[in-house]
């Protein structure tokens, strides 16, 4: 689960809690968003979304609607739905 990933110069910030473990990182990228989101993704589909890109943006518009990743691979586009989550 990502919890909330935040856009920078220095990379997309993301929390990820799995299993009662929680890390944080920052991986290569922008999010684009006209408000401030959280997004709950299987950790294993976000991977599998952002490891095709060296630098990737991921944009969604609100918690249900399904985040879009592209990216530095041209033509490619990878739609990943969020997960419900109990916040």
């Amino acid at each position: 689960m990502a919890d909330p990933p935040s856009g920078s110069e220095s990379g997309m910030k993301l929390t990820v809690k799995q299993d009662g473990r929680r890390w944080k990182m920052t991986i290569p990228g922008t999010v684009e968003t006209e408000t401030s989101v959280r997004w709950a993704f299987n950790p294993a589909y976000f991977r599998d979304a952002v490891k095709s890109f060296s630098l990737c943006t991921v944009g969604c518009n609100t918690p249900s609607s399904p985040g879009v990743f592209t990216g530095d691979v041209k033509g490619l586009m990878v739609v990943v739905m969020p997960m419900f989550v109990q916040w």
